[in-house]
């Protein structure tokens, strides 16, 4: 049981092949949220939130201006959660370059759709333990800053965490990916935890760091 290194290849998965039906989109508005552009489809509500040369504050004035869920700082609270409680009501799983202030905890949740969390950034613990991604999954240069907890998850469809980045440590213990996954270039500097992990289509590792193998089952090709 075990891996081998494959060419640097990226894993398939076209933003454009995510299936974002139920995208809550903003209002119209005079104000653009001045996150990146091709991440404005993830955006949800009024563009409300802004940093100027003074700091952190909110309210339509001079400086950059965001959504709730683009905010790059961890003082919007229960804007946030109420936003992304009703993105998840919604069944409209496009968190592309959100900016996840605190623990987040999806635990045992289905996702029933594909999902994209490109770019996202987790600030707190990221748990997803036991979730169910039932479509495609892609977590391409996510940054999570503490742990990330993907135990006992069940990945249906395609998956990719191309380039990301495991700052805490990482744990995919008893996960399974039913289809192909990659995690090409990214990076577990803090260790990560395959133990029991079950691969049934291709995996590819390859990059600067490898996870920790040790007693993986590998039930398909590698």
């Amino acid at each position: 049981m075990g891996y081998e290194h494959r060419p640097s290849t990226e894993l398939d998965i076209s933003p454009h092949l995510l299936m974002h039906d139920s995208i809550t989109e903003a209002p119209q508005s005079i104000l653009v949220c001045e996150c990146e552009e091709w991440m404005r489809s993830a955006c949800y509500g009024e563009v409300s939130f802004q940093i100027n040369d003074l700091g952190v504050q909110t309210g339509k004035v001079e400086g950059k201006h965001y959504c709730v869920l683009h905010f790059p700082t961890k003082k919007k609270g229960s804007d946030f959660h109420k936003a992304l409680q009703n993105k998840l009501g919604n069944k409209d799983y496009n968190f592309c370059g959100v900016w996840f202030p605190d623990d987040l905890s999806l635990r045992d949740l289905t996702f029933s759709k594909d999902v994209d969390f490109r770019k996202a950034v987790f600030n707190g613990i990221a748990d997803f333990r036991a979730a169910a991604f039932m479509g495609a999954s892609i977590f391409d240069d996510a940054s999570f800053k503490a742990r990330a907890a993907f135990d006992q998850v069940t990945f249906q469809r395609p998956t990719s965490f191309h380039g990301a980045n495991f700052l805490g440590y990482a744990g995919f213990g008893r996960a399974k990916f039913v289809d192909r996954v990659s995690f090409l270039t990214a990076q577990f500097p803090q260790g990560s935890n395959f133990l029991h992990t079950v691969f049934i289509g291709d995996v590819d590792f390859v990059g600067d760091t490898d996870p920790n193998f040790a007693v993986t089952l590998v039930a398909g090709h590698t």
